[in-house]
């Protein structure tokens, strides 16, 4: 429709009920589409039934609701500038990316990163800081951004959407360390100086927390080397991500660790593949397994 400048329509409410006017208005989306394929069919606009006819239905992962593609109002954040921002600080050293063939995947995401949709319709998480005033004649309502430390006017209410996940979990490397106030732990460990993380969350997490980081903290990346291992695997009592304890993490004298060779023919327990899909089986559980083991046989 847009290509051809068609308006756009909104036919269902959030309620799964048609709101277009004609003689299916009112009805439950249920209800509807059978009503809808017998007018047609009593207009003899149906010519061929193909059954059965299988295709993917999206459904929600909580309730098995499907999932109905429905155009609402959504906050969007413009990242043009936090976008270039973040590739700049690698591209100029301040930030380094470790393996270097991480370097282009992470440019591909941020060079052409598009506007940023924060707006999810959940229960849990960072409410929007956003209010609405009192709607006037004509319908329309003032909206105001509220700051912590603000009250929004009387009779005035909450957007009810929150944030994106992964728009609070950008706020992590200094919102956990006291800011926006100045504080000796804020001054102490911001920013950090290796960020070892998974190349599945290189986008959705690592260069969000760079864009907010330079955005909040006067330019200052959140680390100094942001080492990218294997993927992320799923939290569980004996999952983590993996890491290489060699060369950015380095153990001296009796406390290096002497473990055995992993699994998949890797010869030394330190090295890291060159490429993400060819990880190396060296979870964190089995590297403080021998970290402990070495510390502990020391006395001996």
């Amino acid at each position: 429709g847009r290509r051809h400048d068609l308006p756009v329509l909104a036919i269902m409410d959030e309620h799964g009920v048609i709101t277009a006017h004609g003689p299916f208005q009112g009805l439950d989306r249920f209800e509807a589409r059978p009503a809808i394929v017998a007018a047609l069919r009593e207009d003899g606009r149906i010519v061929r039934e193909t059954r059965p006819y299988v295709h993917a239905v999206g459904h929600c992962s909580r309730c098995s609701t499907t999932v109905e593609p429905r155009l609402s109002l959504q906050w969007f954040v413009s990242v043009g500038p936090l976008a270039k921002a973040a590739g700049d600080a690698v591209r100029d050293g301040r930030v380094k990316v470790s393996p270097p063939e991480m370097n282009a995947r992470y440019f591909g995401w941020v060079d052409d990163m598009h506007d940023w949709c924060i707006s999810r319709q959940l229960w849990w998480g960072h409410r929007i800081p956003v209010w609405y005033g009192p709607a006037s004649p004509d319908g329309s309502r003032e909206v105001r951004c509220v700051g912590p430390d603000e009250e929004p006017p009387a009779g005035w209410t909450q957007d009810p959407d929150v944030l994106d996940t992964w728009f609070s979990s950008a706020l992590w490397p200094f919102s956990t360390l006291g800011w926006p106030d100045d504080t000796q732990d804020l001054r102490a460990f911001y920013p950090t100086s290796v960020l070892i993380t998974a190349y599945d969350i290189l986008f959705f997490w690592v260069a969000r927390m760079m864009m907010f980081g330079l955005y909040a903290m006067d330019s200052r990346p959140m680390a100094k080397t942001a080492i990218v291992s294997g993927a992320n695997p799923s939290i569980s009592p004996g999952g983590a991500t993996p890491r290489s304890p060699r060369g950015h993490a380095p153990l001296t004298g009796k406390e290096k660790a002497q473990s055995s060779p992993p699994a998949r023919g890797l010869q030394d327990p330190g090295l890291v593949p060159r490429q993400p899909d060819r990880d190396a089986d060296l979870a964190y559980p089995r590297f403080y397994a021998a970290v402990t083991l070495a510390q502990r046989t020391r006395w001996l």
